[in-house]
């Protein structure tokens, strides 16, 4: 399927392990290098939400990986964000996978909205918001999709170990919610290593870990050395102004290159 073909709402996502536009090399925790597939995952809350349409068509011409899409309500932040019912006409609109972070105070009453539209996408939940997690991660997997869950910054890795075997990808915030922090801090790049060796002495080599976070070109860099592969974009990147989508995108694979 070409990236200008219309979808159905089931969507086709591109191999894990499949070649991409940006490959970068990177040392995990027992010095080993490992071949990384750089995936760019332009933010939907940072388009033109009166053209989304058009939106979608530029992002495909940028030839981006996947779509970010934000659902929020306001238990870790000040606004909401995106609708569920917004999902089958995205759908409709792009053959782009989706990557849908779910972050609501109860989970699991929204997730069925989602289920028939997530075949081979990427359906994240924020870790904190559920004690039923292991549940949803199952209900994405057998629905078809790719389950995956979201870490706050403050949220230690111990959480993760027992899902290990549930996920295709972790989403690591890398900044707090509507709190100004200009600076990446160094205790997050840490972080991004230690779950990239996690994941890989659980023998998950496979699993993507992807990073959110008003992400500037220098972040991508310094997050992809430590094993990141997965980049949610917004108006420091994909979305900067003055500059077509196409052409941010491209500038950002050459400097991570």
């Amino acid at each position: 399927m070409s990236w200008g073909q219309k979808a159905s709402i089931s969507l086709v996502f591109p191999s894990w392990n499949a070649a991409t536009r940006c490959v970068h090399t990177c040392t995990s925790g027992d010095g080993e290098e490992n071949m990384l597939k750089i995936r760019l995952a332009p933010s939907i809350e940072r388009a033109d939400w009166l053209a989304l349409g058009s939106e979608l068509g530029k992002l495909e011409e940028a030839k981006v990986d996947l779509l970010h899409i934000d659902i929020l309500d306001t238990s870790y932040g000040e606004t909401i964000l995106m609708s569920p019912k917004l999902i089958p006409a995205i759908c409709a609109a792009t053959a782009i996978p989706l990557d849908i972070h779910i972050s609501v105070g109860r989970p699991a009453h929204l997730l069925d909205a989602f289920l028939p539209y997530c075949k081979n996408s990427c359906i994240d939940i924020q870790i904190e918001t559920t004690m039923q997690i292991t549940s949803l991660l199952k209900r994405v997997r057998n629905a078809g999709g790719r389950p995956a869950v979201t870490l706050n910054p403050g949220t230690p890795l111990s959480v993760l170990e027992e899902l290990i075997p549930y996920v295709d990808m972790v989403n690591l915030m890398i900044r707090n919610f509507t709190v100004p922090e200009p600076e990446l801090d160094s205790q997050i790049l840490d972080k991004i290593a230690r779950t990239r060796k996690m994941l890989d002495e659980h023998g998950r080599q496979d699993v993507s870990i992807e990073v959110d976070g008003s992400l500037t070109f220098n972040d991508a860099r310094q997050v992809v050395k430590q094993g990141a592969d997965i980049l949610v974009l917004g108006t420091k990147t994909a979305f900067r102004p003055g500059h077509t989508y196409a052409e941010n995108c491209r500038e950002l694979r050459e400097y991570l290159a």
